[in-house]
């Protein structure tokens, strides 16, 4: 993984050189990318929840596409707020 003009990202704008990285430096990158990967890991959860949801929900609704689905069953309504190039 070393490669001297490499680059650790330490958070809050800080970043390292690989070269003249510390112990201490290499230790926070450590932390981050725990944090990182435990932050995708719930992301990936919470999909394969939803897509489990909406399967079930195909099987009960049967011959709705997706966008019917989450608008009849799950009450979607656009927010133009939120998503304000969407109609």
């Amino acid at each position: 993984m070393f490669h001297p003009e490499g680059v650790l990202k330490l958070g809050s704008g800080v970043w390292v050189w690989m070269d003249l990285a510390t112990p201490t430096d290499l230790l926070e990158w450590g932390r981050l990318s725990t944090r990182n990967l435990a932050r995708v890991a719930r992301a990936e959860a919470d999909r394969q929840d939803y897509v489990a949801e909406r399967l079930d929900a195909f099987r009960q609704h049967g011959g709705l596409l997706l966008g019917q689905l989450e608008r009849i069953v799950f009450g979607y309504v656009h927010d133009p707020d939120l998503h304000p190039d969407i109609d």
